[in-house]
């Protein structure tokens, strides 16, 4: 049994109880029940009937179990032996700068710490503990704290009854829909935030469709919100189980449609302020937008729906070779004056909304899931052409084998901001979203120069710079109507490279990306990363094949519960971490503070690990972090230069010009700047396998990771 476990998870069944079984003993000694007691408990199988995710817990949820005994003890299930630095802390801070290991934050929130069954019940709700384990762990606790309950459901505040109404499935059987509300889901954020008189709330919305099981029909439609200014995190609006997707439009999306009206007019209220609403935009894949918009499909003549363009068919493909069609405007989209394009009215018309400009494309399943992916597949499994040098060919086995190699000797060198490291191009069918991006943006110029040859190398360009531009909030503004003229030129060498059916729906939906950019802001911030990980998030509340709607809504009820007086939380804020003193220090900075690690709003500098040490320093360009000082009350960086700093490719534009280099030694005088100064945290690529950390005069790409990348004309 357990060499069967380790091959399906890694991890020997013995490791995992063990693991669980260490976390519990803490979780006991935190609780201040005798230790002894939680060990004997420890090997009964039926005491660690647990269940859990790697979900990260979200942005607002604080949770301090510190013990009163050993401040050293970890509490969760990692693997045993990991660095507790790494953890992220819980717990929320007003200071800018801190220490982790500060006593007066300590104390303070050992007077801020919630009653003993309201951290069981975040606990059980984060880890989604079972209600078999919860209620075993009770039975332990409660002889020795009176005040708890027995029943698992009471400790979670389990609902036992709900609104769940029938709607009609395409296939004609029953499917059922609970509405949970946009403004219930609006106070709950507010809760956590500050806010002001006047405030207008810019919403997105998200209708899509997942499977809920692998050998079953089920599928579920949430509706999703996400509001930027509040959280980074969507809540669901409502959802929609069935066997099919729904049959009527109007019915599925009725108390969505009066909910928003309502809050567009009158605004809401949260306590004595009242905020504004407004809808920013509708983040769907191509054929949920036309199932929202009640129009043809993508494969369709008429099918784009940012142009009027009729496609062509080729090869079984539909195709959109055209770059100039007439676009598409809200109110032609209102008067439904194309009747080939639309099946009939959609029920969001009702609503003030272009249903052309406000439903924007998403460049997860445009740019990461489509194009990219498709160049990929081409490359491995497309035609050969053996006798141009101009036209995209089948790579060879030995290209292949070589472009592996280059990704994969990349892992170690990716930071710790992507939860994906490169892996081989043979498991191109298993690669994710991230993945795509990852090599698009950034591991791609290094690994495909020598691979492809200058033309479709130079080719690929065109499509990383586009997209770059389009998703660095530095530049998609100023440099919107520059990456458009990139991607038009990609889409229009594509037809002589790739062949004339390679222009699909996604390759031609390229030439639009530039317009929702300039409406919307940043190719992030339009995206559906956050949707498709909130759609993962609900798949897991799901514990039996029964009634999988009922489970969520008792699930996400929990989650709001447990975690519904947590206070305002601050996240504008810097923590260093892992205090030493081997240096090294400059002069002036003796009385200075120094730590190995900090941990900005959106990455963290680690100058013990070389993935995690590279930054962009303002007027000075790459440079490597050698230790982090507090003084003064300020933070600064120590680091040194390197020798040579060079442009990573000349075309289409020199490098320098995204802050894209190719760097070469360090220098041995050390340099100091404030924290204010460093604008990006960089990934730091080696350009041949034989590129060592230890050797200072091998050759890098020095690339910002785009979504750190400061501007500084704010």
């Amino acid at each position: 049994m357990d060499s069967e476990y380790k091959s399906r998870s890694g991890t020997s069944y013995s490791s995992v109880r063990r693991r669980i079984a260490n976390s519990v003993a803490n979780t006991m000694q935190l609780l201040h029940v005798p230790v002894e007691d939680t060990r004997e408990c420890g090997t009964s199988p039926e005491v660690f009937d647990t269940t859990s995710d790697n979900d990260i817990m979200p942005e607002y949820v604080r949770m301090d179990f510190q013990p009163t005994t050993d401040a050293n003890v970890r509490f969760g299930f990692g693997d045993d032996g990991e660095d507790d630095n790494d953890e992220v802390s819980l717990c929320s801070y007003s200071d800018n700068c801190y220490s982790s290991s500060d006593s007066d934050v300590d104390d303070q929130h050992e007077s801020e710490k919630p009653p003993l069954c309201v951290q069981l019940a975040q606990w059980a709700v984060h880890y989604s503990v079972t209600d078999t384990a919860l209620g075993k762990l009770l039975s332990i606790l409660k002889p020795h704290h009176s005040s708890l309950p027995i029943d698992p459901r009471t400790l979670k505040k389990t609902p036992t009854t709900y609104d769940i109404k029938e709607v009609v499935c395409l296939d004609g059987k029953i499917g059922h829909y609970s509405y949970f509300g946009i403004q219930c889901g609006l106070v709950d954020l507010l809760q956590q935030q500050n806010v002001y008189e006047g405030t207008t709330l810019v919403l997105q919305f998200n209708f899509d469709g997942l499977p809920v099981f692998k050998s079953s029909s089920v599928e579920l439609w949430p509706v999703l919100c996400l509001a930027r200014q509040l959280s980074h995190r969507p809540f669901v609006v409502g959802l929609y189980c069935g066997s099919k997707k729904p049959a009527s439009l109007s019915e599925y999306l009725e108390d969505f449609v009066q909910e928003l009206s309502s809050l567009l007019v009158e605004g809401i209220w949260y306590g004595d302020i009242k905020l504004n609403v407004e809808i920013g935009c509708f983040v769907c894949d191509a054929p949920a937008r036309a199932f929202i918009k009640n129009v043809k499909s993508h494969t369709a003549y008429y099918g784009c729906e940012k142009c009027k363009q009729k496609g062509v068919h080729i090869d079984y493909k539909m195709t959109f070779p055209k770059m100039d069609g007439k676009l598409r405007t809200d109110k032609e989209f209102s008067l439904m004056s194309d009747e080939a394009h639309h099946h009939g009215p959609s029920p969001l018309a009702v609503l003030p909304v272009g249903l052309v400009t406000c439903f924007v494309l998403d460049y997860m399943h445009l740019v990461c899931l489509g194009v990219c992916r498709r160049l990929l597949a081409f490359w491995l499994r497309g035609p050969i052409h053996k006798d141009s040098t101009s036209k995209a060919s089948r790579l060879s086995a030995g290209a292949v084998r070589q472009l592996s190699s280059k990704l994969v000797n990349l892992r170690n060198s990716v930071s710790s901001e992507f939860a994906r490291k490169p892996r081989c191009i043979s498991e191109l069918d298993r690669w994710k979203a991230t993945e795509f991006r990852q090599l698009l943006l950034y591991t791609g110029p290094v690994v495909l120069s020598g691979v492809l040859s200058d033309a479709v190398y130079n080719h690929f360009l065109l499509l990383s710079v586009g997209i770059t531009l389009l998703v660095s909030p530095k530049f998609c503004g100023p440099y919107a109507d520059y990456a458009h003229s990139l991607l038009c030129l990609f889409v229009e060498q594509a037809k002589h490279i790739y062949g004339e059916d390679f222009i699909v729906y996604n390759v031609h939906g390229l030439t639009h990306l530039a317009a929702d950019v300039k409406q919307h802001g940043c190719l992030d911030l339009v995206s559906a990363f956050p949707y498709e990980n909130k759609l993962q998030e609900l798949k897991k509340l799901v514990r039996k094949r029964s009634c999988p709607l009922p489970q969520i809504i008792r699930r996400l009820s929990e989650k709001r519960t447990a975690f519904s007086e947590l206070g305002v939380v601050s996240v504008d804020r810097i923590l260093c971490e892992r205090e030493h003193t081997d240096g090294p220090v400059p002069h002036g900075y003796s009385d200075a503070v120094q730590y190995a690690q900090l941990n900005a709003k959106t990455y963290k500098i680690n100058i013990k690990r070389s993935a995690d040490c590279c930054v962009l320093v303002r007027n000075i360009g790459p440079v490597k972090a050698v230790n982090i000082l507090s003084h003064c009350s300020a933070v600064y960086i120590v680091y040194r230069r390197f020798e040579k700093v060079l442009d990573l490719f000349e075309s289409p534009l020199s490098s320098s010009c995204l802050e894209i280099y190719k760097v070469c030694g360090c220098m041995p005088t050390l340099s100091t700047c404030p924290f204010d100064d460093v604008l990006s945290k960089c990934l730091l690529l080696p350009l041949s396998a034989k590129s060592d950390a230890n050797n200072t005069k091998s050759l890098y790409a020095a690339l910002p990771i785009v979504h750190t990348l400061v501007d500084e004309r704010a």
